[in-house]
This record gives structure tokens, C-alpha cells and sequence, in this order.
């Protein structure tokens, strides 16, 4: 655990889902709607926390100037500010929506969960690299939703992570081909997957934070935030990093806290993180089939959230909440030479190919997560770089909505996918 700003090192944090109105008074930090599990409450596994953001201005009162050569005494003025904090990029341990996806829910305003299992086996039928047989019905899945097929090392599905193309009575088809086609009662695991909504309302959350003191636990109300992904190098935890805009906050003073409790365990699955730690694919043309992994670090993914305050003299501070701007999802990376088609790359920028990217951590179910942004454009030319001292060539993309798909999940332009 690190803690920036904090008066003491962190105890614990909580964050309590509001949907589409913020909250304008504080409660009570041992107030019940504060219990995790309760009123959509979380006590959550962070593993960085900086709320030095958060600020209280000091005005000057002219009023208490009694001398020529005094100087006014300041009185409180507004208090809003930011909270950063990480959290890990899970697996979803146990068949169950890891936190960390309806933390982020908040910020992208949607998520897909499996329909009726999250866990199947490949079929008897007819099956290609971009085609499966499911045992039983085929309600598992949707368009734009994911799936983790086989075993890493199987040489088939090879535990990669595959976007749903179409789903009918025939079983499910990919984006992307497999190595080679799935063999029946090889594994899928259906993934829950977070996307963004361009219909849903603003979400707003309120958070507790506790440290070792009895009276450092601070109240935050009306926060509304965005993220982005790090730790994606080989040797590092991938993580979710929060950025909350905070219209009010407060330190909860000791006489309210008599009954607090701490007694339940932190919620928060284990990052997306073993011995096979991922890969990246990146396809020519968006909707390609063939299988095309890039050897590639320097990886940086922004969902391109922004957020603006709405100001409002009868809100918290003047806040009277906020609102979602137009953004752009980006990804930035450096790939090894020898795997890069360096003409092909400038030739792709300057005839604006729209192609697709998929990042994908671990392999292993309950440790596996993936993003992928479907119609993406390189930004700039490719440069040339260097990767652990290996000739490299760095590329950027931008992502855009395809507004022709049937569903907000299949028109996202990125989406992060829990298995």
C-alpha cells in the first residue's frame, strides 16, 4: 500500500454507488448504508491512494481587521478538489463481477454479464478458427462481449481471449480466428464486460476513507471520475487508476463514528497476472480474421474519458454535478522491428485504415482480462524506438464508435472484458 497526501497510511476505503444524482449531505461514517454489501457499498482492495487533491480554500474576512497594520483573519471557503487512487485490472474469481468492473461501470456507464453461465465446453458439431458448437442453448453470449477459449498451450483456442462476432443456432463466431479450430469439451469461459454507454445518465459515487488515527476517516460526496490502465510492462500488476472529481469534502469528527466498524475483509479479485502474462493483437483491417500477435511493451490505454463540472450556485461548493464530454479511447505502444510491417504501418496511416486492437492479461480463468477497441486509426507515422534495447517502432491509435452496430456493446469503442 502507498498513500500520498494521507495524514496516516490507509486502513481502508469504501465507495457507495449513487447513480444518477449526487449526494448533498454526508452521513454518519458508522451510519449503516456504510456496512459493504449495503445500499451498494464497497469495502475496497486499493493498492495506491492519493487524496492531496482535495482542497479547502481560506478566504479573507475584512470584518476582523481592527488595525491599520492588521491583516484579516481567513475564514473557510469552498472545499472540493480530486482523489486518485489504483486498484488491480482482475480476473473474476468465483464466476462473479469483480468490483474493480462496477467500479469502472461508474465511469463508462454500462456492463454485460454472461446470461446464464459463465462457463461452458465447445460442442459437438461443425467447427472452424472462427466458429463453435456450443453443448447446450446459446444464450452465453453477445455481440461485442468476449470469450476465453481452451487451455494456453492446447494449440487450438490457446486460452486467448476472442470477441463475439454473432452468436445463432450454430454456435458462436470471432472477430479473430484461433490457432487452429477448438476441439468439443475444450473450455470457454464467457467474460463479464464493461462498455461504454452513450445513453447512460452521469453516475456519481461517495467514498470513506479511514487511516490509523480514530479521526482521520474523510467523507467524499458527489464524485464523478475517469481512469485509465498502467502496469502493463512485462514484470508489472496491471491496474485501474481512478481520477474522482470530488464536489465536497469533509473529516468525519471522532463523536460520529462509535459504532464503525471493520471487522469485513476488503473486496477486490487478484489481478489478471500469471507466468503467461498476455499478448497484443492488431489487425490490418478492422473485421480481419487472421491471427496477427505483436511483440510489443511500452503499452499505455486511455479510455478517453472527460469529464466537465456543471457549476450551480445551490450546489456543494457551486457544483451542481457533472457531464460527459466527447472523448477519444488511445492506445500508444512500442512494437519490436521484426514484428512490424513499418511501410505497411505508413501506408496504413496515410490511407486512414481502420484497423482493431486487442490487449489481453493472463490466460488462466479467474486470472485473465482483456481490452479491445474495435475500430481504431494510427494517430501519427510510425517512429522509430527502441524496446529493452531491441529496435522498436512506436505507433499510436484513436478509436472511434461504430454507430451502425446493433447494440451499445457492440458499437463501444473500447471495452474491458473480465474472465
Amino acid at each position: 500500500m502507498t498513500t500520498t497526501g494521507s495524514p496516516s497510511a490507509l486502513r481502508e476505503f469504501r465507495y457507495k454507488a449513487k447513480g444518477a444524482s449526487q449526494s448533498e449531505v454526508f452521513l454518519n461514517a458508522a451510519h449503516a448504508n456504510w456496512v459493504p454489501g449495503t445500499d451498494d457499498t464497497v469495502k475496497l482492495r486499493v493498492v495506491a491512494f492519493d487524496d492531496s487533491g482535495l482542497t479547502q480554500e481560506g478566504l479573507p474576512d475584512e470584518t476582523l481587521q481592527t488595525r491599520l497594520r492588521g491583516k484579516p483573519a481567513p475564514f473557510a471557503g469552498l472545499r472540493k478538489g480530486s482523489m486518485k487512487f489504483s486498484v488491480h485490472l482482475p480476473g473474476r474469481a468465483s464466476n462473479t463481477t469483480p468490483p474493480q468492473a462496477t467500479l469502472i461501470q461508474q465511469f463508462t456507464g454500462a456492463i454485460w454479464t454472461p446470461t446464464n453461465a459463465a462457463g461452458a465446453v465447445v460442442g459437438a458439431g461443425t467447427m472452424s478458427t472462427t466458429n463453435v458448437a456450443l453443448a447446450s442453448a446459446n444464450t452465453y453470449t453477445a455481440v461485442g462481449a468476449a470469450v476465453l477459449v481452451g487451455t494456453r498451450g492446447d494449440a487450438r483456442g490457446s486460452g486467448e481471449v476472442k470477441i463475439v462476432s454473432s452468436v445463432d443456432a450454430g454456435g458462436i463466431q470471432f472477430t479473430s480466428a484461433c490457432r487452429a479450430a477448438p476441439a468439443a469439451a475444450d473450455a470457454l469461459v464467457f467474460g463479464t464486460t464493461v462498455y461504454c454507454d452513450e445513453t447512460a445518465a452521469m453516475a456519481y459515487i461517495d467514498t470513506l476513507s479511514v487511516g490509523h488515527n480514530g479521526n482521520d476517516q474523510r467523507q467524499t460526496i458527489g464524485a464523478a471520475g475517469t481512469f485509465g490502465i498502467s502496469g502493463t510492462g512485462i514484470g508489472e500488476i496491471p491496474k485501474i487508476d481512478v481520477d474522482l472529481m470530488v464536489s465536497d469534502h469533509r473529516w468525519v469528527p471522532t463523536d460520529e463514528q462509535t459504532s464503525f466498524v471493520h471487522a469485513t475483509s476488503p473486496d477486490g479479485s487478484d489481478p489478471a497476472y500469471q507466468r503467461g502474462t498476455g499478448m497484443l493483437q492488431i489487425w490490418n483491417t478492422s473485421g480481419d480474421t487472421a491471427r496477427a500477435v505483436y511483440s510489443a511493451g511500452e503499452i499505455t490505454i486511455n479510455p478517453g474519458l472527460v469529464i466537465e463540472e456543471i457549476p450551480d450556485p445551490l450546489g456543494p461548493n457551486g457544483v451542481g454535478g457533472f457531464c460527459r464530454m466527447p472523448g477519444a479511447a488511445t492506445a500508444e505502444m512500442t512494437v519490436i522491428h521484426d514484428s512490424a510491417d513499418m511501410p505497411g504501418m505508413v501506408d496504413d496511416f496515410e490511407d486512414q485504415v481502420e484497423k482493431s486492437l486487442l490487449l489481453q492479461f493472463g490466460h488462466e480463468i479467474y486470472l485473465c482480462a482483456a481490452i479491445d477497441m474495435p475500430n481504431v486509426h494510427l494517430t501519427k507515422l510510425p517512429e522509430a524506438g527502441a524496446l529493452n534495447g531491441l529496435s522498436g517502432v512506436k505507433i499510436g491509435f484513436e478509436a472511434d464508435d461504430n454507430y451502425t452496430a446493433s447494440s451499445e456493446l457492440a458499437s463501444s469503442p473500447i471495452r474491458f472484458h473480465f474472465f
